[in-house]
């Protein structure tokens, strides 16, 4: 399913299969030739805050997903490496919402 279609039938949600909220998480993955070649990451995420950010983001390619009723709960794509900023010192709140939205 395409992200357009994804965002107009689903919303981000929470894994109620899931324990403790620890247990949701995100992953970033970069290998030097994936970027060589084709200039993304790869990006996987349970935390309903960074899938809600994955699906608002037009450059998003989803390559796997799951859902339980009306929610995604579970995502897995590519991102340009350009949409990843690592900065030299910390700024603003240690949050995630704030690291996700500013």
């Amino acid at each position: 399913m395409e992200l357009q279609e994804l965002r107009e039938k689903y919303q981000a949600g929470k894994d109620e299969n899931l324990v403790a909220d620890f247990e949701a998480e995100t992953h970033i993955n970069t290998d030097d030739e994936m970027v060589k070649d084709t200039g993304k990451i790869g990006i996987d995420s349970s935390q309903k805050i960074v899938i809600k950010n994955l699906l608002q983001n037009d450059y998003f390619e989803v390559q796997d997903y799951i859902t339980q009723g009306q929610k995604i709960v579970y995502i897995k794509g590519y991102l340009p490496l350009n949409c990843l900023r690592i900065k030299q010192e910390p700024k603003g709140k240690n949050t995630l919402y704030y690291i996700l939205n500013h």
